[in-house]
């Protein structure tokens, strides 16, 4: 199935339960698209992942001032912008993965695992906090910036303010895209492990 969000529509305020998943938009394979300043925000999985997206396979896009800020992944969970577990994210136009928390644990922007994650134009992972990896968690699979997309201002506690990346993964830098004003307090913008 497809879910397609326009016009400014949100998603706001949800809440997943104790180890579910997805407290936004669980996809299951299908397509999930944003444009139009759409807007999934301000939702919460307590010990789950996907605080906003929860997505395995299938595909994830968000386009056109579209967001995905705000969103939180409690006690334990993980991403709390978007997981994407062998399917593909993409952000283009000035979409963003902004603001987004994961509390104890992993991803405060967008945890990949086995996926693609690909950023065009001025897309934005920005400003999202986890104790480790804060803004993209690249666990396998493999995350893409071009043109002038940015990984900026992220902070993570212990690793990775900006980007982690596992060795069964892949992070590629091109055109005029940056990796900038990340914090981590115990190691660096980029880890590669």
């Amino acid at each position: 199935g497809s879910v397609k969000l326009s016009d400014q529509a949100a998603i706001t305020g949800n809440t997943a339960g104790e180890h579910f998943n997805g407290a936004g938009i669980f996809n299951d394979g299908g397509s999930v698209t944003m444009e139009d300043a759409a807007s999934i925000d301000a939702n919460v999985v307590e010990g789950g992942a996907g605080g906003g997206i929860y997505g395995v396979g299938g595909s994830i896009e968000l386009g056109g001032h579209a967001v995905v800020a705000a969103n939180a992944a409690d006690l334990g969970g993980r991403a709390g912008g978007i997981y994407n577990g062998g399917g593909s994210v993409t952000l283009k136009g000035s979409a963003s993965v902004r603001g987004n928390f994961a509390y104890v644990w992993v991803a405060g922007g967008i945890l990949n695992a086995g996926g693609t994650v690909t950023l065009h134009d001025s897309s934005s992972v920005a400003d999202n906090q986890a104790d480790f990896d804060g803004g993209i968690s690249n666990a396998s699979g493999s995350v893409t910036l071009n043109d002038e997309a940015t990984i900026s201002g992220n902070s993570g506690f212990y690793v990775a303010g900006g980007v982690s990346n596992s060795s069964a993964g892949l992070v590629t830098v091109n055109d005029h895209a940056t990796i900038r004003d990340d914090v981590v307090a115990a190691a660096m913008g980029v880890v590669d492990s």
